[in-house]
């Protein structure tokens, strides 16, 4: 019994069916949930046949009337991807670049993600780990304070006063790092002449 009749049926029909875990193909399907952002779910595969279906579909959702501040390409669905694929998205970011429109891809599968990394355009994307909005960009209002290293001061010893006039200098206690570092002390303690450096004799 001959299960399949090339004759009564073509293998070039295949492509009209929906996509399956069978039947290759490619479904799109665009939202333009949050307002200003469009979001392209991708269910199925991109190869050399379903590519121009794809790039369709990104030239309308970057051409559209109004422009869209945003365009995401959710991965989630997509079962495999070629570099015909690839090929679309590196074209679609450059047209969204030039046009001021930020391009995201989201939710990369473990198939895309690797084709990403074996030819070195993982950075050329902007990737959302989950969902479909790209976060805002936030502008700088004032002075940072990114990569300046605030070291705490050292204290100043302490001078002890001993019978006999002299005076002793004696390093103070290290104070633990969860321990909060007490005052700093101001100037020298009342009715207590000041340290004379050794070797120098006041007449």
């Amino acid at each position: 019994m001959e299960l399949h009749d090339a004759s009564t049926t073509p293998a070039q029909y295949t492509a009209v069916l929906p996509p399956d875990a069978v039947t290759p193909g490619l479904r799109v399907q665009q939202l333009s949930v949050p307002p200003g952002t469009h979001v392209l779910l991708l269910a199925g595969e991109v190869d050399g046949d379903t590519a121009p279906a794809l790039a369709d579909a990104l030239d309308a959702a970057l051409g559209g009337s109004p422009a869209p501040d945003a365009l995401v390409v959710d991965c989630s669905g997509l079962r495999f991807c070629a570099c015909a694929g690839l090929n679309e998205f590196l074209r679609a970011r450059h047209a969204a670049a030039a046009a001021g429109i930020r391009f995201a891809l989201a939710a990369l599968t473990p198939q895309v993600a690797r084709l990403l990394d074996l030819t070195d355009t993982f950075t050329a994307f902007e990737i959302l780990p989950e969902g479909a909005q790209p976060a805002p960009r936030r502008r700088r209002s004032g002075p940072t304070h990114r990569g300046l290293l605030l070291r705490r001061p050292r204290a100043a010893p302490v001078l002890v006063h001993v019978p006999g006039g002299q005076h002793q200098r004696q390093a103070p206690l290290r104070q633990s790092r969860n321990e909060p570092p007490g005052p700093l002390p101001r100037g020298r303690p009342e009715g207590r002449p000041p340290a004379q450096p050794p070797g120098l004799r006041l007449a």
